[in-house]
């Protein structure tokens, strides 16, 4: 029998000022750019520096082509890079050639199952919490044609069938990413899914995090973070959220007093690692980069972004997460502890890291299995990491699982099916935002799936990025239009 077993390589960091790369991240962007130099015109290629209220933390755009990515660092330079792999990591999911890769077939998860290892029936409903017929809605998932592809085992090596439209739809980009080498990707991508699942424990299930002195952090980078965070009159709440694993994940909550009639008042930034120092940067970063992002779009937009009008206006919602969670969750805590409670995987080499993170995955039952979604014209590492008992609260289009199955239904040409579960849709936004017109709309003229789906699952990402105004610009629409016409 083939052994399909990935092979970790060392992997020696030779950059780790704010976080641990492999080559310093000038070499980074410079080696991108050429691969994308092949592929089109770079002319209005540029990286936007964005200001921050934190004069020790920088947030970049990436724009190619009128598309914007962000970066975020504790220097320009990884900033730069982190923006730039970015759009790596989505140019290279949305040029994937799905059809062909290996065990690459449209069935039913009923049909799979029985020839091939794949997910539980469990796994298509397990990001959604609160569903009335939870039993009655996996049958139905469970007898619709979806696109499958083979991914391998990172813990044995054996071939694993991953139902790749419906992680599409529901997962969005997560457990993505790009790097320098593959283990670099991997560790990554794996690193996201451990900090996407811990802030499904925090807010959807309760579980608490533990609040940390921030009196016991003495790394000089962080010590000197924090001491500007301050200065720039920005209280910082810290939250270790590691839970059982123990590998590095922390949550922060960011408020700014000068903004506190502004929707920028408070905000959210997560980020796991082995190094927990590492962790915490990446979540501090975060909070930074969103606070820049928001900024950015409140000088863009003519609204009135003052809080009360705010909340008149939207759904409610707090740092980012849908109310049927529980944001109060940031203020619970298991225990108080110190930075040195939290263990440190770190070493230096990300391969060794890689082993033993997976290492512990293992043990707590979770097999991370990966496709490789490397475009070959980039050639420029990028993976999908999935495990599916690891959840989202992130991705999941406010809890509402009508669309993904809509999304299945059109690309089966159940044309019927799928305008019902779209109908459905808008039925649950209107039900969450008390939107009474909206669901007398829904009620006497029902939407149609075609308004949000194509035949062709990427294309259709396409389509549902254009009803996301809230997120994506205009110029980001154009220019995936442009690599979907281009490489798809």
């Amino acid at each position: 029998m083939k052994d399909n077993r990935f092979v970790i390589h060392s992997a020696l960091k030779k950059y780790n000022i704010d976080q641990d790369k492999v080559t310093a991240p000038q070499n980074t962007v410079s080696h991108a750019i050429e691969q994308l130099q092949k592929l089109h015109d770079l002319s209005g290629l540029h990286f936007k520096d964005t200001s921050l209220p934190v004069k020790g933390s920088h947030s970049i755009r990436f724009a190619c082509e009128e598309y914007q990515t962000s970066g975020k660092g504790l220097t320009s330079d990884q900033c730069k890079a982190s923006a730039i792999m970015e759009f790596i990591e989505r140019y290279s999911w949305l040029h994937f050639d799905y059809e062909k890769n290996p065990g690459y077939r449209i069935a039913t998860f009923k049909e799979v199952a029985k020839e091939k290892e794949t997910v539980c029936p469990t796994y298509f409903l397990s990001n959604f919490f609160a569903l009335e017929n939870k039993d009655q809605l996996t049958d139905k998932i469970l007898s619709i044609p979806i696109k499958w592809v083979e991914g391998i085992s990172l813990t044995d090596g054996r071939p694993f069938f991953y139902p790749i439209n419906w992680h599409n739809y529901v997962y969005g980009t997560n457990g993505l990413a790009a790097g320098n080498v593959m283990e670099e990707a991997i560790l990554q991508a794996v690193c996201e899914l451990i900090e996407r699942d811990n802030i499904f424990r925090l807010f959807a299930l309760c579980e608490p995090g533990n609040s940390v002195n921030q009196e016991s952090i003495r790394h000089p980078l962080l010590r000197s973070l924090i001491d500007e965070v301050k200065e720039a009159g920005i209280s910082i709440l810290i939250k270790d959220i590691s839970y059982d694993l123990g590998i590095p994940t922390f949550i922060v909550q960011g408020t700014l007093e000068a903004d506190a009639d502004l929707i920028t008042h408070k905000g959210v930034g997560h980020g796991c690692h082995p190094d927990p120092h590492k962790a915490l940067i990446r979540a501090l970063s975060e909070y930074f980069e969103g606070l820049s992002s928001t900024k950015d779009s409140m000088k863009r937009i003519k609204t009135d972004f003052k809080k009360e009008e705010h909340r008149k206006k939207s759904l409610p919602a707090h740092g980012g997460f849908i109310v049927t969670l529980n944001p109060n969750m940031l203020y619970e805590s298991k225990k108080n502890i110190s930075m040195d409670d939290i263990p440190d995987l770190s070493h230096e080499d990300i391969g060794q890291e890689l082993k033993s993170i997976l290492s512990i995955l293992s043990d707590h039952g979770h097999d991370m299995i990966l496709i490789d979604k490397t475009d070959p014209n980039l050639n420029i590492p990028a993976v999908r990491i999935f495990s599916q008992r690891m959840r989202s609260v992130i991705n999941g289009e406010i809890h509402s699982p009508f669309r993904a199955m809509s999304g299945l239904c059109y690309e089966a040409f159940d044309d019927q099916s799928a305008d019902a579960f779209i109908r459905q849709f808008y039925l649950d936004i209107s039900r969450l935002s008390d939107n009474l017109s909206g669901m007398f709309n829904a009620l006497l003229i029902p939407p149609s799936a075609s308004t949000f789906f194509c035949r062709n699952f990427q294309e259709s990402l396409l389509n549902l990025m254009r009803q996301r105004k809230r997120i994506f610009s205009s110029a980001a629409i154009n220019t995936f239009d442009l690599l979907l016409k281009k490489g798809i």
